[in-house]
């Protein structure tokens, strides 16, 4: 693999994790209490809000 390459790879990574992660922010967002949900139905355990809630620190760099 050249240089060029592994950058390019890394990029690719970069996308798919910043995409992953806006995603999963918008889940924890309509699931939170505080926001006005898309369905009224939208709801997830709070243990569930808090793992994603982990994971988007995580992949942002800030705390959670």
């Amino acid at each position: 693999m050249t240089t060029e390459q592994a950058i390019a790879r890394q990029a690719a990574r970069d996308n798919l994790v910043a995409e992953l992660t806006q995603a999963l922010q918008a889940i924890v967002d309509e699931c939170s209490f505080g926001h006005k949900p898309y369905s009224n139905d939208s709801f997830l355990p709070e243990h569930l809000l808090e793992q994603a809630r982990s994971a988007i620190a995580k992949a942002t760099g800030a705390q959670a």
